[in-house]
């Protein structure tokens, strides 16, 4: 098929131009397009004259006879400008033989024709989440089930159309109602209390939320996707076109919005601002790169200097550097920014052979844009925003109660359960009082004033015959609590250990569970029974667990290269509170002899990576010098082996390194690079140890250390 269509193309191409005319073009700088190829579609662009409908025709039936592929006039159809004339449009008509003259509603699943009044256009988006909604009401399925079903159906429907347009603001609050509605009612149309908006909803689980998407931030994260490509592949059909009749003669992040400009360029240019909240230059000359304007420093937040101190006259990162090196003048850099700023600065590592900066996504390791990390970046940027407005801040303290309530072996629906019980989410009867929906807060049970969930657990006469059923039964006491604070003080492990705290979670939500029960009119409760159901519950729980079985791990050793071949291992050691590190070489030849061994002291390492590549650089840079023509580069970090593998190693957190290895190992007659696991690359890690500040430089190719020698020794001789 590929072949044919490739045919057709060359046929388009070759016969076409001379009557068909070049095709479109949307500005005087765009390409010209004569034709697209999608799947088995083909879309023809000419003037409306009865010789090129001819010549078309000609070409079609010519592609018949070549491919044995017959065009389905009754699925094709004709779309003319407004400029066309009748009598233009019916010799067009009859010479190809398509009466049909309208393009479908729709074309893979987008609107084909969205004007500048999109109200309307894509209601369709926010009525298939209605449509779906509204078939789970009649289930009437757990907020754990809803949970799924929003996650894995509702979510997911926008996501096309959002990866092409900024969908309009009316279509994202339907949607976000719909969604809302059906996760605190449990039907589109139930308007129960929302308990939380839908900013904290919205949030991870660790940060208290329920983990669902914010729609208008996610469609801002989608189309950065498509400003991302315009910049990284300016050669694509696409970017030369949008170039061309949007910024013909300028930067993508510099274009501005041209009136009357088409609906996908304003919803690129929406897009565009997620971009730029996470793209940042990777130093190479420095000569493009203004200190004070630019982004270009990965360790702040805000990726540019802090302040800018007085009688300070550096403008460019270039200024930096000392004359003729691509290396930091420490101390000007210490002499010009703050102390953190200059820290931060100092961990970059500027690529001696990188012909110009590049620009990367700070948010990944690779340096490639990704929704997630942007999606992840837009939603901190809010709830920022918010806290700043409200004055409130969550804290690291609030993520480790999030991350053991989820991690709790108890049923997913009571999870959820204990998720509203911690924000007071509850409808108790002490709740509805205080929003003054009910005139009289007293326990239907006991008749004591003032029910809450903290009644109803531990205070109430159900709950009390409850808890000594319980501790009959399955031994398990109930732990001091606080009327204030117990809901979270069941999850500290100080207080009850894992097993206790997910039984009495269990017990709660079935005391809870029975208390809404007899409200709607169910009399008969056994404690002995309620408590039997939640034991089995739990064990069966902790049964089914199936405990993690590691995979068997053959311990890796060092193999010996093929004759006239040299083996180069490098290891790092990095060290976090320090900023520094240590790399270590080893290099032996195809009998497994040490030729030489070096190690040398880092300062200023931004992480362990970037030690792992420094280590790399050396020992490739200390076989070159030895003369050695065959040379394998073995490491242990597999993160960084991916990366020199991969193409896109140029935008990473290491691009400068990562261009000086590859361009080493592209000096040698032969160049491999592997993985080895630790277990074989214990020489490297031995020299890797021994650097300190006193000694931050060893060189060994006669004498080594006992302990380098004792690692090859074992290397070769294994147990």
């Amino acid at each position: 098929f590929l072949l044919c269509s490739e045919g057709l193309t060359s046929l388009l191409k070759a016969r076409g131009p001379q009557y068909i005319s070049r095709g479109i073009r949307v500005s005087l700088h765009s390409p010209w397009i004569s034709h697209l190829l999608f799947a088995d579609d083909c879309l023809v662009f000419t003037q409306a004259t009865k010789r090129g409908a001819e010549r078309i025709a000609e070409i079609l039936d010519l592609y018949n006879r070549g491919s044995g592929q017959l065009v389905n006039k009754d699925k094709s159809a004709i779309f003319f400008s407004d400029n066309c004339d009748v009598s233009q449009k019916n010799e067009v008509r009859e010479s190809l033989q398509i009466a049909t003259e309208a393009l479908g509603e729709k074309y893979l699943g987008l609107p084909t024709a969205v004007g500048r009044a999109v109200d309307g256009t894509f209601n369709y988006v926010s009525d298939r989440i209605r449509s779906f909604v509204s078939g789970w009401g009649e289930n009437f399925l757990s907020c754990a089930g809803r949970e799924v079903l929003i996650k894995a159906n509702a979510q997911s429907v926008p996501t096309y159309p959002m990866s092409c347009f900024k969908l309009p603001a009316n279509v994202c609050q339907k949607m976000r109602t719909y969604i809302s509605n059906y996760w605190w009612g449990s039907s589109v149309d139930n308007h129960k209390i929302h308990w939380q908006k839908w900013s904290k909803l919205s949030c991870p689980k660790a940060d208290g939320g329920m983990g669902f998407r914010d729609l208008t931030l996610f469609n801002k994260a989608m189309l950065g996707k498509q400003g991302w490509r315009l910049m990284t592949r300016p050669d694509s059909l696409c970017a030369r076109v949008i170039k061309g009749k949007y910024y013909p003669n300028g930067e993508f992040l510099t274009a501005t919005r041209k009136r009357k400009c088409s609906e996908t360029w304003k919803a690129i240019l929406f897009g565009r601002e997620a971009l730029k909240l996470g793209m940042i230059k990777r130093i190479g000359p420095g000569d493009t790169v203004n200190i004070w304007t630019d982004n270009w420093i990965v360790g702040l937040d805000s990726f540019k200097p802090t302040i800018r101190l007085e009688s300070v006259s550096v403008e460019r990162v270039q200024d930096l550097f000392r004359p003729g090196t691509r290396e930091w003048d420490e101390q000007l850099v210490r002499s010009s920014f703050i102390y953190r700023d200059a820290l931060e600065i100092l961990k970059i590592k500027p690529g001696a052979r990188m012909l110009e900066d590049v620009d990367a996504w700070a948010f990944e390791r690779t340096g490639v844009y990704s929704v997630r990390s942007c999606y992840r970046a837009l939603k901190k940027e809010q709830e920022t925003t918010e806290s700043y407005a409200t004055g409130s801040a969550g804290s690291s303290d609030d993520a480790r109660w999030w991350k053991k309530l989820w991690g709790l072996k108890i049923p997913p629906k009571v999870r959820v359960f204990w998720w509203r019980a911690v924000h007071g989410y509850l409808l108790t009867k002490g709740e509805l009082k205080r929003r003054h929906v009910a005139s009289e807060d007293h326990c239907e049970t006991c008749g004591e004033p003032g029910e809450t969930l903290y009644h109803i657990a531990l205070q109430c006469s159900y709950a009390v015959q409850f808890w000594k059923a319980v501790k009959e039964i399955t031994g398990c006491k109930l732990p001091p609590l606080h009327p204030a604070t117990w809901t979270r003080d069941l999850l500290a492990s100080d207080i009850c250990v894992q097993k206790d705290a997910a039984l009495i979670i269990c017990g709660v939500w079935s005391l809870w569970t029975g208390r809404n029960a007899r409200r709607h009119g169910r009399t008969r409760w056994s404690p002995g029974a309620a408590v039997r159901h939640v034991a089995s519950m739990v064990e069966d729980l902790l049964c089914l667990e199936v405990p993690a079985v590691k995979p068997t791990r053959v311990p890796g050793r060092w193999a010996k290269p093929q004759e006239n071949w040299i083996k180069v291992n490098t290891d790092s050691a990095f060290h976090v509170s320090s900023a520094t590190g240590a790399g270590g070489v080893v290099i032996r030849d195809s009998d497994g002899r040490l030729l030489s061994a070096a190690a040398r002291l880092y300062s200023h390492i931004p992480d362990a990576l970037t030690g792992e590549a420094l280590a790399a650089r050396d020992g490739l840079q200390l076989a070159g010098e030895q003369g050695h023509a065959n040379v394998i580069l073995e490491v242990d970090n597999l993160v960084l082996v991916n990366l020199l593998h991969s193409e896109d190693g140029g935008r990473s957190v290491i691009s400068g390194l990562w261009q000086e290895i590859r361009e080493l190992g592209r000096g040698f007659s032969g160049f491999k690079l592997l993985h080895v696991n630790r277990e074989g690359n214990v020489a490297a890690h031995v020299c890797a140890s021994l650097p300190t500040e006193s000694n931050p430089e060893f060189f060994w190719s006669d004498c080594f250390p006992t302990r380098l020698e004792e690692a090859i020794q074992n290397d070769c001789n294994p147990s």
